[in-house]
This record gives C-alpha cells, sequence and structure tokens, in this order.
C-alpha cells in the first residue's frame, strides 16, 4: 500500500520539530498514473474505510482526505533518538547513512511481505522535507517523491511515534 511505502520512506534528520506532520505524496507504481487517495477511498465501503482508518491509527497515522495527505505524530523522544520513523510490515532491517546534516540516504529490506527500497532525504528546515524513494513489493516497482512538513506541536487524535527499544 503507498501509506506504508511512504511512511517507510520518511526519515528525519538533526533539528526536526516534534508534532503533527503532514505528508504529501507522488507515486507511481509500475509506471501507472497515481492514485487518488481521495477518490480510492470514496469507492470503499464504510466498513473497510472504518477498518483502513484503525489500522491506521493504531500505526500512529491518519488520512486526511481534504488536502490528500497522511499524518504522522513524531514524539519527542522519537525525535531525540534520531532515527527515521518507520511503519514498515514484518521484520524489516533499516540502514540510513547522514552524508551532511541535511541529507540522509536510506535502504530497507523485509519479510512478511516482502519488500526492499532505498531512497534520500533532503532537510530544508526543521519544520519541512522531502524524500525520493524507490521501492520494490510483491505489486510491484513503486517510485515517487514526497514532501513532508509539520503542522502543530498538538497532535490531537494522531497517537505519537515512539522511538524503538
Amino acid at each position: 500500500m503507498a501509506a506504508t511505502l511512504l511512511l517507510a520512506a520518511q526519515a528525519h534528520a538533526v533539528g526536526l520539530k516534534p508534532g503533527l506532520w503532514d505528508y504529501s505524496v507522488q507515486s507511481s507504481t509500475n509506471g501507472a498514473p497515481p492514485v487518488d487517495l481521495s477518490q480510492m477511498m470514496h469507492n470503499v465501503s464504510p466498513a473497510i474505510k472504518a477498518e483502513i482508518e484503525a489500522q491506521m491509527k493504531a500505526r500512529g497515522m491518519a488520512m486526511n482526505l481534504g488536502n490528500q495527505t497522511l499524518r504522522l505524530c513524531l514524539s519527542p523522544a522519537f525525535v531525540a533518538a534520531k532515527r527515521p520513523p518507520l511503519h514498515l510490515s514484518g521484520q524489516c532491517t533499516m540502514h540510513w547513512s547522514q552524508p551532511t546534516q541535511d541529507d540522509w540516504d536510506f535502504s530497507y529490506a523485509c519479510t512478511g511481505p516482502t519488500s526492499s527500497g532505498k531512497g534520500h532525504i533532503v532537510l530544508a528546515s526543521p519544520t519541512a522535507y522531502t524524500t525520493q524513494f524507490t521501492a520494490v513489493t510483491p505489486q510491484g516497482t513503486v517510485s515517487g517523491t514526497s514532501k513532508a512538513h509539520w503542522v502543530s506541536g498538538d497532535c490531537g487524535g494522531v497517537p505519537p511515534l515512539q522511538p524503538a527499544p
């Protein structure tokens, strides 16, 4: 799913603010046109939509269909740990490097479901960054870009992402 890939591609660098972040994504699977999140959710039953929203909330995400973004809450502890916010399914290994203070390179590999990917993050400021990513999933090769911007120090109903032990 694009949401999982998006969040797998998201990472943070030194100085990002904790709180609520909006992520807009432009991605393509096997070169097909991007999926319209609002249209996709409009076409599913209310029960399926509620199930998707519950699964996302359990992973610390929320959809904002009005502006076609996903929301994620970064806790102060998570930001202090200086690790990428990951929402990868299955057993995953992640490698990243920080060539400069404002750039990150990353790669990952997961099993169950199987996927792998790589990307590059550029920190524009403590409240904004962009990501370019490519991933190989059972559905095909997904590539794209995302833009993230800080919304608020208050995450509202979005559960904060905590650092992994």
